[in-house]
């Protein structure tokens, strides 16, 4: 489970970051099926800085049960392990965390550029993680090998802070490794 609280005393169990960032932080948290009451919370951690942290997506591999969560953070001090993007680009950033099964955080990285940019979904398989979100940060995104979108056209959704609201799809492996802007308005023949 995956979400965000305002909560300084928010229960934590086997915690990588047990104290409370501020304002909203994340947090994420493995339950056992089988057990029940205090017994089934395996672990559960708070992730944020002193800003506005907030995880809107979780996803598991299949092989290791790793879990993927992503966000929004708009912490100058977001504690990144590892990270892709080691300090913030905007008022608001993407985050993309990377939690063992045993409750270890393997790597928390920003994602963003000057924008208003945050990571809303996530998935993953045998290839990679990718990351769903919205960007006002279009020319600026770190890592980015842009990649066409064939058979799209891209329409004006609305300005936003100077930039361009658009719908974007990460491929994380480590690092950006493409990424795709778009509305998927209209297909073209």
């Amino acid at each position: 489970m995956a979400g965000f609280g305002a909560s300084p005393d928010f229960p934590t169990e086997d915690p990588f970051q047990a104290g409370f960032g501020g304002s909203f932080d994340a947090f994420v948290a493995k339950f056992d099926t089988e057990a029940t009451g205090i017994n089934s919370l395996i672990f559960c951690s708070n992730l944020g800085g002193a800003g506005d942290d907030k995880a809107f997506g979780i996803a598991i591999d299949g092989s290791a049960a790793n879990v993927y969560i992503v966000g929004q953070t708009s912490s100058n001090n977001f504690p990144v392990l590892n990270p892709a993007q080691p300090a913030s680009g905007g008022s608001f950033d993407a985050f993309i965390a990377k939690i063992s099964s045993a409750g270890a955080k393997v790597y928390a990285t920003y994602y963003g550029g000057s924008g208003d940019d945050r990571g809303t979904g996530i998935a993953v398989n045998s290839t990679g993680v990718y990351v769903t979100g919205f960007a006002a940060t279009i020319g600026n995104l770190p890592g980015l090998v842009a990649v066409p979108v064939t058979g799209w056209i891209v329409e004006r959704t609305g300005s936003y802070a100077g930039g361009f609201y658009a719908g974007a799809v990460v491929g994380v492996i480590g690092l950006v490794t493409w990424l795709l802007f778009g509305t998927g308005k209209k297909v073209i023949d």
